[in-house]
């Protein structure tokens, strides 16, 4: 009976001894489970921590990014304003230079020319004479030109010619003369040197009659002597003179008609 017993209470006691063991698997997985949940946090909490420090990294190096960004903007926006500065600078002092060129280059035409004045050759007709004026003959005039310059004037060549009219003689009674080709008709040429002079004579083609003689005398008739000058002066210009004078018979003198009397 006894091992009967025994033996119904190991039967017995098995499945107490059987939840024993249970449990104790079930503390130890309870315990290797506990120390696994502390890990997983502990690498999730560092996980956090990682991301939330990289996150501050990028988010300061974005920051310093854009203020570099921003200063390099304004540095080539002030590099800009300095170019365009510095090109209006530019303009203005090319400006200044074209204007100060100009003006340095009329001053020495200004100068060249001013010399050039003060040292070409000027010829002019000093007087004229009434040399004959005689019944039966051809009037004749006498005419002195003369160099007031202080260079020789080179090349001069002269034509003179009288004309005895009813009246003022006016610039577009000459401007047949002045105009038709005299080349053949010139008086020779000369060089006139400084305050030289040079002596002319002009012929009318009319001989003098009583009646044309007492109208000249009287002023009804005018006699005028005109004629021009061509030279050349030392800076190679040609140059022209123009004269027209009248015949005053009450003091048997000329003076200067108003007008055909200029020179260049």
């Amino acid at each position: 009976m006894s091992q009967d017993s025994c033996k119904d209470e190991e039967c017995d006691s098995s499945p107490s001894m059987h939840s024993i063991e249970t449990k104790e698997c079930q503390n130890a997985q309870g315990v290797a489970s506990s120390h696994q949940k502390p890990s997983k946090y502990s690498r999730l909490k560092k996980l956090t921590a990682f991301n939330v420090w990289f996150n501050g990294i990028l988010a300061f190096t974005t920051l310093c990014l854009m203020v570099i960004a921003y200063w390099q903007l304004d540095a080539t926006n002030q590099a800009i304003q300095i170019s365009q500065s510095a090109n209006a600078i530019s303009k203005e002092s090319l400006r200044v230079s074209q204007e100060s060129y100009r003006i340095s280059k009329e001053a020495a035409d200004d100068s060249a020319r001013n010399f050039h004045l003060e040292q070409r050759a000027w010829v002019s007709a000093r007087n004229a004479d009434m040399t004959t004026f005689k019944i039966g003959e051809v009037p004749r005039i006498k005419v002195v030109l003369t160099n007031s310059g202080r260079t020789p004037a080179r090349k001069t060549k002269t034509i003179f010619g009288i004309a005895i009219a009813n009246r003022e003689i006016l610039d577009q009674d000459l401007l047949q003369f002045d105009n038709m080709n005299t080349s053949g008709l010139y008086q020779g040429i000369m060089t006139m040197l400084p305050n030289g002079l040079m002596i002319v004579h002009a012929d009318s083609d009319e001989k003098m009659t009583t009646s044309s003689m007492d109208d000249i005398k009287s002023g009804k008739r005018l006699v005028f002597v005109f004629g021009k000058i061509t030279y050349a002066d030392v800076f190679n210009n040609v140059r022209t003179t123009r004269m027209c004078m009248r015949y005053r018979p009450l003091t048997n003198s000329f003076d200067n008609c108003s007008v055909y009397n200029d020179a260049d």
